[in-house]
Protein backbone atom coordinates (compact mmCIF):
# COMPACT_ATOMS: atom_id res chain seq x y z
CA UNK A 1 0.00 0.00 0.00
CA UNK A 2 2.94 2.31 0.54
CA UNK A 3 4.02 1.71 -3.06
CA UNK A 4 0.64 2.82 -4.41
CA UNK A 5 0.87 6.05 -2.38
CA UNK A 6 -2.16 5.19 -0.29
CA UNK A 7 -2.09 8.63 1.33
CA UNK A 8 -3.05 10.17 -2.05
CA UNK A 9 -6.10 7.97 -2.62
CA UNK A 10 -9.60 9.30 -2.00
CA UNK A 11 -11.92 6.49 -3.11
CA UNK A 12 -10.97 2.93 -2.10
CA UNK A 13 -13.01 -0.11 -3.05
CA UNK A 14 -12.37 -3.46 -1.32
CA UNK A 15 -13.98 -6.47 -2.98
CA UNK A 16 -14.44 -9.48 -0.73
CA UNK A 17 -13.88 -7.50 2.46
CA UNK A 18 -14.02 -10.47 4.87
CA UNK A 19 -12.87 -8.98 8.24
CA UNK A 20 -11.70 -5.68 6.71
CA UNK A 21 -8.08 -6.41 7.52
CA UNK A 22 -6.91 -4.33 4.56
CA UNK A 23 -8.76 -1.31 5.96
CA UNK A 24 -7.00 -1.87 9.28
CA UNK A 25 -3.63 -1.77 7.50
CA UNK A 26 -4.63 1.47 5.77
CA UNK A 27 -5.80 2.95 9.07
CA UNK A 28 -2.45 2.11 10.67
CA UNK A 29 -0.47 3.63 7.80
CA UNK A 30 -2.22 7.00 7.82
CA UNK A 31 -2.83 9.83 10.21
CA UNK A 32 -6.45 10.33 11.29
CA UNK A 33 -6.99 13.48 9.22
CA UNK A 34 -5.85 11.80 5.98
CA UNK A 35 -7.96 8.70 6.69
CA UNK A 36 -11.05 10.79 7.40
CA UNK A 37 -10.75 12.45 3.97
CA UNK A 38 -11.04 9.07 2.23
CA UNK A 39 -14.13 7.11 1.29
CA UNK A 40 -13.59 3.41 1.89
CA UNK A 41 -16.13 0.95 0.49
CA UNK A 42 -16.18 -2.74 1.33
CA UNK A 43 -18.30 -5.37 -0.40
CA UNK A 44 -18.81 -8.98 0.59
CA UNK A 45 -21.42 -11.63 -0.12
CA UNK A 46 -21.26 -12.75 3.51
CA UNK A 47 -23.64 -10.81 5.75
CA UNK A 48 -21.63 -11.78 8.82
CA UNK A 49 -18.48 -10.32 7.24
CA UNK A 50 -20.32 -7.07 6.56
CA UNK A 51 -21.73 -6.86 10.09
CA UNK A 52 -18.29 -7.51 11.56
CA UNK A 53 -16.72 -4.84 9.34
CA UNK A 54 -19.40 -2.27 10.20
CA UNK A 55 -18.69 -2.75 13.90
CA UNK A 56 -14.95 -2.59 13.33
CA UNK A 57 -15.17 0.62 11.27
CA UNK A 58 -18.23 2.64 12.34
CA UNK A 59 -16.97 5.97 10.92
CA UNK A 60 -19.07 7.68 8.26
CA UNK A 61 -16.32 7.45 5.65
CA UNK A 62 -16.55 3.62 5.73
CA UNK A 63 -19.42 2.07 3.77
CA UNK A 64 -20.19 -1.63 3.54
CA UNK A 65 -22.46 -3.57 1.18
CA UNK A 66 -23.68 -7.14 1.51
CA UNK A 67 -23.66 -7.83 -2.21
CA UNK A 68 -22.34 -10.08 -4.98
CA UNK A 69 -19.07 -8.63 -6.31
CA UNK A 70 -20.00 -10.00 -9.74
CA UNK A 71 -22.91 -7.53 -9.88
CA UNK A 72 -21.20 -4.25 -8.98
CA UNK A 73 -23.18 -2.29 -11.55
CA UNK A 74 -26.26 -2.69 -9.34
CA UNK A 75 -24.63 -0.59 -6.60
CA UNK A 76 -23.94 2.55 -8.66
CA UNK A 77 -20.55 2.99 -7.01
CA UNK A 78 -18.29 5.99 -7.45
CA UNK A 79 -15.14 5.47 -9.47
CA UNK A 80 -12.31 4.23 -7.26
CA UNK A 81 -8.69 5.24 -7.47
CA UNK A 82 -7.70 2.00 -5.71
CA UNK A 83 -9.38 -1.41 -5.84
CA UNK A 84 -8.30 -4.04 -3.34
CA UNK A 85 -9.22 -7.60 -4.19
CA UNK A 86 -7.25 -10.78 -4.25
CA UNK A 87 -8.04 -12.08 -7.73
CA UNK A 88 -8.69 -15.58 -6.39
CA UNK A 89 -11.74 -14.22 -4.50
CA UNK A 90 -13.26 -13.03 -7.75
CA UNK A 91 -12.19 -16.07 -9.73
CA UNK A 92 -13.54 -18.46 -7.11
CA UNK A 93 -17.03 -17.06 -7.61
CA UNK A 94 -16.90 -17.57 -11.37
CA UNK A 95 -14.49 -20.46 -11.90
CA UNK A 96 -17.22 -23.05 -12.21
CA UNK A 97 -18.47 -21.21 -15.29
CA UNK A 98 -15.13 -20.41 -16.87
CA UNK A 99 -14.14 -22.26 -20.00
CA UNK A 100 -10.79 -20.54 -20.15
CA UNK A 101 -8.95 -19.18 -17.11
CA UNK A 102 -7.06 -16.51 -19.08
CA UNK A 103 -10.25 -15.40 -20.80
CA UNK A 104 -11.90 -15.04 -17.40
CA UNK A 105 -9.02 -12.95 -16.07
CA UNK A 106 -9.29 -10.61 -19.05
CA UNK A 107 -13.06 -10.25 -18.61
CA UNK A 108 -12.70 -9.54 -14.89
CA UNK A 109 -9.97 -6.99 -15.48
CA UNK A 110 -12.13 -5.25 -18.09
CA UNK A 111 -15.04 -5.20 -15.61
CA UNK A 112 -12.95 -3.79 -12.76
CA UNK A 113 -11.46 -1.07 -14.98
CA UNK A 114 -14.95 0.49 -15.12
CA UNK A 115 -14.59 1.32 -11.42
CA UNK A 116 -11.16 2.91 -11.55
CA UNK A 117 -10.67 6.62 -12.10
Amino acid sequence: LINVKIEEKKEILNLGINKADEFEVIKNLLDEETLNQMNLVGIDYSSSAIEFSKKRFPSENFTFFNHDINKLEQLNLKKADLIISPLERVIATKSAFAENYLELQIKLTDELIKYII
